[in-house]
């Protein structure tokens, strides 16, 4: 009897042990390095909710710090997206030297005003996603399934754009500059 109220004992002191304390967030090795407003004459394609927009006027971001490895090929999984407000944007260049830069061509936010650039999980479909996505809380953590976040504040209306014939012209021009840098 005396074991039995002692086990009924420890039981409940175990069970009123207070929650364990959140875990502090981990510093990001990743970095924003610029925000340009940019015009591409010939359009850009994104994925906003599941359907396909045409633009050509958006926003040129660049990232780095990222692992090249994040961005490999794998088997039935596509590469991590990354997701500005509810618009899967397009990767201008993947990281493939040391440094790990990412550039990416979004929608232009209306001037003043911010938004929230997620990464993706692997395998994440812009073709498939529908409705918003969660918000992200005031302390700067992700919601599941993103891994990092960044807020993107849109330039100011006037601000002068660079333009670009196309995006293949963007492209080159983007990975000549880091080829420069490295």
């Amino acid at each position: 009897m005396m074991r039995s109220l002692l086990s009924c004992w420890v039981l409940v002191a175990g069970c009123t042990s207070p929650p364990p304390a959140p875990r502090p967030l981990r510093p990001r090795p990743e970095k924003l390095l610029s925000v340009r407003p940019v015009r591409v004459e010939a359009g850009f394609e994104v994925w906003r909710e599941g359907e396909r927009l045409s633009l050509q006027d958006g926003l040129l971001i660049q990232l780095e710090g990222f692992s090249t490895a994040k961005f490999m090929p794998r088997a039935a999984l596509s590469t991590p997206s990354f997701v500005l407000d509810t618009t899967a944007v397009e990767m201008v260049a993947r990281p493939m030297f040391a440094g790990g830069r990412v550039t990416l061509l979004a929608p232009l936010p209306a001037p003043g005003t911010s938004a929230p650039l997620w990464l993706s999980y692997p395998g994440f479909d812009p073709e498939r996603f529908r409705g918003p996505l969660p918000t992200v809380r005031k302390e700067g953590s992700i919601p599941a399934p993103y891994d990092s976040g960044w807020t993107i504040l849109a330039p100011p209306a006037g601000t002068p754009r660079a333009t670009y014939p196309s995006v293949e012209a963007l492209r080159r021009e983007v990975l000549s500059a880091i080829r420069i840098k490295e």
